[in-house]
């Protein structure tokens, strides 16, 4: 059931994907323009070789007659993003692509079997304050799909976009990269729910299987894996999911609080991970074996600290209790080893004991987007950038709308202290959203670590002003304004900080030290950093990657915290 495979050359950091109209640096997509790709599909086929202006104007501007200046122009710009030597030009006759092909053949479409999609489901209550139990039915069914196997499951990120489009599915599996689509519809009535799916051919509109279930809403986590289970059997009747333990009935009224509770927390913001704790917290009282609501309070609580909005002193009893917890009444939940794993990295710098809890997940779960997303930044944060870059790039390729995880992408380079390599990845982010926080502050502190300190600035103040103002873009904001000589702002950025925390604001020790390390007093920077050592601030769990950091490093007390914080020795050659 794939799509017609793609034609690939590999060329440097680059991929270009014919049949997909795609150039690809570092895994990332760069923007071209139509005439720009013919260009170089043209140029790249015959490597080595003259390709006359004749050729080309003939190939790209097929039956037009076009200014020979328009060839010239495409060229320049791919000379940009390729490098100035990658394109010459041949004596005024025509061009030859000069980089060395290191390899050239096909890929599938979905190079792993069948990719699907599981587009939202429509509500057929007509009642607006239902949207939170048709979206969770919809993420429960591709984390079921995800659990089985047999096919890759595009993430709830990208999917989510598409609700209410009337967009042909051929357009909408092409934007996702799936050749098949599930959709259907849910009416909850009481105690009852209704759930009609569909499974379709993307390209052809062809309807492969579609069944109407109708049951109580007690045993809806029976109905999920039932219809998950009957669409892989679809895909592939020979296809045999390993056996699974008969799905327990559910209070339906702790189902609909935990469906609640995950609506709060993909709003990601404090009111909503605050919201989605106390529904969470709710679920458990009214049946504490439930495991899906422990996960719900661990990652609300997680969340809380990884913003920096609450002392992990605070969150980290209460989180693992929570994970281990969801662990001992379902061992098998892929979810909650994955939460135990962030647990023992963020509040624990137990860097051996995460990537065991990661393990475990992605042996449950193998095409999980979170655990690989999370664990592909975690291995970026301890230095292993060959592995990060490889579950990063899975991440993506389950969630190709995301932005989040290109603009995270970019931020493994800079940890890398790739600098320039990172750049692309937030370009093709704000190319679509330039109002995109995350990808301008990471954006801001690629290019303040290469000196380009206005620009870098300008980044991050966007950032600090879209993302709600945070003190942690604050400290990265006042370590900018350090470097690039601006005394009076960084200390003005610092003061805004000491004067969140005489208002009782939690302010991570770790946000004060980026300001000192900027302006280059680094005893004072030091301690901070030893001050956020005593209390657990999480935030130290940068400390080997963040490039601030870097003029810092052979200074013995640096040395000392460095060495207590136990990193892995895995090759970290790229780190100073």
């Amino acid at each position: 059931m794939t799509e017609r495979p793609d034609h690939i050359y590999r060329f440097g950091r680059f991929e270009l994907l014919v049949q997909r109209r795609q150039l690809l640096q570092d895994g990332a997509p760069v923007l071209l323009g139509q005439r720009a790709f013919d260009v170089l599909v043209a140029l790249v086929e015959r490597a080595g070789d003259l390709v006359t202006k004749d050729e080309l104007l003939e190939r790209v501007w097929p039956g037009l007659i076009v200014e020979e200046n328009n060839l010239q122009v495409q060229v320049s710009g791919l000379r940009k993003i390729l490098g100035v030597g990658s394109i010459v030009t041949v004596a005024s006759r025509g061009y030859s692509f000069t980089l060395e092909l290191e390899a050239h053949g096909v890929r599938p479409a979905a190079p792993d079997g069948d990719v699907i999609a599981v587009l939202p489901l429509e509500d057929l209550s007509g009642r607006p304050d239902e949207e939170y139990f048709t979206d969770g039915m919809a993420e429960a069914l591709i984390t079921d799909l995800t659990k089985l196997g047999g096919v890759k499951v595009i993430s709830r990120g990208s999917v989510i976009g598409s609700k209410g489009t009337r967009e042909p599915r051929a357009k909408i599996g092409q934007a996702l990269g799936a050749n098949l689509i599930v959709e259907g519809s849910v009416l909850r009535s009481g105690h009852r729910v209704r759930i009609s799916a569909r499974l379709v051919r993307a390209a052809t509109d062809e309807h492969l299987w579609a069944e109407r279930y109708d049951r109580e809403l007690a045993d809806v986590l029976a109905l999920q894996d039932e219809v998950a289970r009957s669409i892989v059997h679809a895909i592939d009747e020979t296809l045999r999911p390993r056996p699974a333990v008969p799905p327990r009935r559910v209070d339906p009224e702790v189902y609909l609080l935990d469906m609640r509770g995950r609506h709060f927390w993909h709003q990601r913001t404090e009111a909503g991970f605050r919201s989605a704790l106390r529904t969470f917290e709710e679920a458990v009282l009214r049946d504490p074996t439930y495991a899906p609501a422990h996960v719900g309070i661990a990652e609300s609580l997680n969340m809380l600290s990884n913003y920096g909005l609450v002392p992990p002193q605070q969150i980290r009893p209460a989180s693992m209790a929570a994970a281990r917890r969801a662990l001992e009444l379902d061992d098998a939940s892929a979810d909650a080893h994955r939460v135990l794993a962030f647990c023992e990295w963020q509040f624990a710098f137990a860097w051996e004991r995460a990537m065991a809890e990661y393990e475990r997940a992605l042996e449950l779960s193998p095409d999980s987007s979170s655990t690989t997303y999370w664990f592909g930044l975690f291995l970026a944060v301890v230095g292993d950038f060959a592995r990060a870059h490889e579950f990063l790039r899975r991440s993506y390729a389950l969630d190709p709308l995301s932005l989040l995880v290109p603009s995270v992408q970019g931020w493994a380079h800079v940890f890398e202290r790739r600098h320039e390599a990172a750049l692309p990845f937030f370009q093709h982010v704000l190319n679509i959203n330039p109002d995109y926080h995350l990808a301008l502050w990471f954006q801001g502190e690629a290019l303040v670590e290469l000196g380009h300190f206005n620009e870098g600035i300008q980044s991050l103040m966007r950032a600090y002003e879209l993302g709600g103002r945070t003190s942690r873009l604050l400290g990265y904001l006042g370590y900018s304004h350090g470097r690039a000589g601006q005394a009076d702002r960084a200390r003005a950025c610092l003061a805004e900080l000491e004067d969140r925390a005489g208002r009782g604001a939690y302010v991570p020790p770790y946000f004060p030290a980026l300001v000192f390390s900027g302006l280059g007093e680094h005893d004072e920077a030091l301690a901070c950093l030893e001050q956020a050592y005593a209390i657990g601030d999480t935030m130290l769990r940068d400390l080997k990657a963040d490039p601030h950091w870097d003029r810092m490093r052979a200074l013995p007390r640096f040395k000392t915290l460095a060495k207590k914080m136990a990193f892995p020795s895995w090759n970290t050659a790229s780190l100073p």
